[in-house]
C-alpha cells in the first residue's frame, strides 16, 4: 500500500537510485493526507509495473520525506482529478526498494472523462463474454493496455459502450475491434479509447445514448 516509506526500517531503504520517466494510470485514492493510484479493482492478471510501481507509489503526502512532493502537490492534483477517478499521472519516480516507490515530479495529471461525456457512435452496449479478454490501446493484439495487462477477467457488472467499429488494416489480418468506454459497475471506475476483438463481447441496442 502507498505510504509505507515512513513505517519501514530506514536501512531497508536504497536512496541512491536515482528517479526516472514513469507513466501510470490508475483510481485515485486517498485525500488531504496524501494521494496514490489504486489498482486494487484490476480484474486482470498481476503484472509488477501496473500492480506494483504504479499501484503503490505515493503521488504526494501531507508530511514529506526527502524527495517526495507535499501538499501544493496534493492541491494541484486534486483541480484535475477527483477521487475515484481514473486518472494518467506522467512524471519522475523514485524506487528505494523492490516494493516501494514515490513520484518527485508530476510533469502532467489527466483525468479520464466519465461515460455520460462520450461521443457515442454506434448505438450498441456490450458485456464481455466468459473467460479472460485483451483490453487494448490500438487495434493490434499486442498493443495491450497497461492498465489490465495480458489478459484481463471481467464479471458481467461491467460493461462497454460502442464509439466505433475498427479494422487493424485495408488486409484485415488480426480480425476486427470495438472501441469504446469500459465501464465498471455502477459506471465506475471508466476507461476510454480501449479496443477490443468483436469475438471476445456480446452487444446489443443501448436505448441510453
Amino acid at each position: 500500500m502507498a505510504g509505507m516509506v515512513s513505517t519501514a526500517p530506514a536501512s531497508t531503504y536504497d536512496w541512491s537510485i536515482p528517479p526516472g520517466p514513469e507513466t501510470c494510470v490508475g483510481v485515485l485514492a486517498g485525500g488531504e493526507n496524501g494521494l496514490h493510484l489504486t489498482t486494487e479493482n484490476r480484474t486482470g492478471k498481476f503484472d509488477y509495473h501496473t500492480d506494483i510501481v504504479c499501484g503503490t507509489a505515493d503521488i504526494a503526502v501531507a508530511h514529506p520525506l526527502k524527495g517526495m512532493l507535499g501538499p501544493k502537490t496534493i492541491k494541484q492534483v486534486l483541480k484535475v482529478c477527483k477521487i475515484g477517478e481514473v486518472c494518467i499521472i506522467k512524471g519522475m519516480m523514485k524506487g528505494i526498494s523492490h516494493d516501494i516507490y514515490f513520484w518527485t515530479r508530476v510533469e502532467s495529471v489527466t483525468a479520464v472523462p466519465p461515460v455520460h461525456e462520450r461521443t457515442t457512435v454506434y448505438s450498441l452496449i456490450c458485456t464481455p463474454k466468459q473467460g479472460s479478454l485483451k483490453i487494448l490501446t490500438a487495434p493490434n493484439p499486442k498493443a495491450l493496455h497497461a492498465f489490465w495487462g495480458s489478459r484481463a477477467n471481467l464479471d458481467f457488472g461491467w460493461s462497454l459502450f460502442i464509439e466505433d467499429f475498427i479494422m487493424d488494416s485495408a488486409t484485415n489480418k488480426t480480425g476486427t475491434y470495438w472501441r469504446g468506454i469500459i465501464s465498471g459497475p455502477q459506471r465506475t471506475p471508466r476507461f476510454p479509447q480501449v479496443y477490443v476483438p468483436t469475438t471476445e463481447w456480446d452487444c446489443k441496442p443501448d436505448d441510453v445514448v
